[in-house]
């Protein structure tokens, strides 16, 4: 049985879909298939039925933003939709990937996850009508590369430490960057026009506020949040 989200499908779509539904069904990812107007769910394959720990009839009844809070970080929900729509405006055929962090029930944190868009349905005018995005953890996958580990590690230190860093003021900030490029206090006094022992106090301050205690730390942070 076809298990569909959305009453207003036609039933040339719905055939589609089943057409397509025993494929899906047997690859190793979540596959979902969107209305590319909302991004309302219209069908989701057993296995991500399976993931999400919902009755077909609970599915029905959620809501696009209770499915987006239950499952995916707010701000990956902001970004990523933002992306798949400018890539829908392109009118492109392509398959469009992204990461993404995604939490099912069974899960106790975030997974890393590349999502695999592409416009599954067009109306007469070639206007897109239905996406299919296809969700495969990247822990499941070993040749993941050193930079993309690497990219995915770093967004994980921002989110983790947002708060933190939004506690320090301007001026920390720019000490902050100076001093992840190895500048003395002496350098930074005479290039913001303050006195060393001014500066020696906002590094405290630094130190205090982001819970670092070494240069490495004070070099991440500067790294992550783009101030070098």
């Amino acid at each position: 049985m076809v298990n569909f989200f959305k009453t207003n499908l036609t039933s040339e779509t719905c055939g589609i879909i089943t057409q397509c539904a025993e494929f899906f069904n047997q690859i190793p990812g979540v596959i979902v298939i969107q209305d590319a107007s909302d991004a309302t769910i219209a069908f989701m394959n057993d296995i991500g039925i399976q993931k999400t720990g919902l009755s077909s009839k609970e599915m029905n009844a959620l809501s696009l933003d209770d499915y987006h809070s239950r499952f995916f970080l707010p701000d990956d929900v902001s970004r990523c939709q933002k992306i798949i729509q400018e890539f829908l405006n392109g009118n492109s055929d392509e398959t469009f990937s992204l990461y993404q962090q995604i939490r099912y029930p069974s899960d106790s944190i975030w997974r890393w996850h590349l999502s695999n868009v592409k416009v599954f349905l067009r109306d007469e005018l070639g206007k897109p009508l239905l996406t299919l995005c296809m969700y495969l953890p990247l822990d499941g996958i070993s040749d993941t590369p050193l930079h993309v580990k690497r990219l995915l590690d770093d967004h994980d230190f921002l989110v983790q430490n947002q708060k933190l860093f939004s506690k320090l003021s301007k001026r920390e900030i720019a000490i902050l960057k100076q001093v992840a490029l190895g500048k003395t206090s002496v350098e930074i006094g005479d290039l913001l026009f303050i006195a060393p022992t001014t500066v020696d106090t906002h590094r405290r301050n630094i130190r205090r506020k982001l819970k670092t205690r070494s240069f490495f730390e004070i070099a991440h942070y500067a790294k992550t949040f783009k101030l070098i």
